[in-house]
């Protein structure tokens, strides 16, 4: 398990700071949930993005660890502001399109009435993994690197 002295996202244990899975910009709370410790490198590198689209950018399954603490905020949030109630159902497309995340399932009609359809979510829905490696391949967090091994990667 990943404690707080080692990054979050790489395992580094120099120069550590502490970044916001959520940013608070996006309308993520500063809170201990969703407060993490990564190093300098991978904040700065992270900068303003959502924890999902930065993972995404650097092509990287997120560790199921983080994954789970982000859904479980992507969840609170909809709970707290009556989002839950909205419903998905089966779209009806007579053409391909690319793959939904959702596997064809589209918010419905009635959405652009709903008030609660006017918020801007704090999260990258479309940025939830619907697919995952095989259990071999997934990680509950980055383990921290032996110190020798850590001086030769940051070389």
């Amino acid at each position: 398990m990943n404690t707080s002295d080692s990054c979050y996202y790489c395992s580094s244990q120099d120069d550590l700071t502490l970044d916001h899975l959520i940013p608070q910009f996006s309308g993520g709370k500063h809170s201990a949930d969703n407060l993490v410790v990564p190093c300098r490198s991978c904040n700065s590198s992270k900068n303003r993005h959502d924890f999902l689209e930065w993972m995404a950018k650097k092509g990287i399954f997120p560790t199921l660890g983080l994954l789970r603490r982000y859904l479980k905020l992507a969840i609170n949030y909809c709970i707290e502001n009556e989002l839950m109630s909205i419903l998905l159902e089966p779209k009806q497309v007579a053409k391909p399109k690319q793959p939904s995340l959702f596997d064809d399932l589209e918010m419905d009609n009635h959405l652009e009435q709903c008030a609660a359809a006017r918020l801007t979510l704090p999260i990258k829905i479309e940025l939830i993994p619907h697919k995952f490696p095989r259990p071999a391949e997934l990680l509950w967090w980055f383990e921290p690197l032996a110190p020798e091994v850590s001086d030769s990667v940051k070389a």
